[in-house]
């Protein structure tokens, strides 16, 4: 709700450039809405993999 202007100056930008901003909004907003759920699948891959060998190491130790 407020001015292009105002949010130019809190952000110490371009008019301009906010304006570009939302004049694409829905073009970013689709690009971030299809990176997210990829970069959240690739973590939890990886901390699935890191879980795994705790779990086969604690397995060890506690068997010895």
């Amino acid at each position: 709700g407020k001015k292009i202007v105002d949010v130019a100056h809190s952000y110490n930008m371009n008019h301009s450039t906010i304006g570009t901003i939302l004049k694409n909004k829905d073009k970013i907003m689709e690009y971030v809405k299809s990176a997210v759920p990829m970069m959240l699948t690739i973590i939890s891959k990886k901390h699935g993999k890191m879980m795994e060998e705790k779990e086969k190491l604690l397995s060890v130790w506690m068997q010895d």
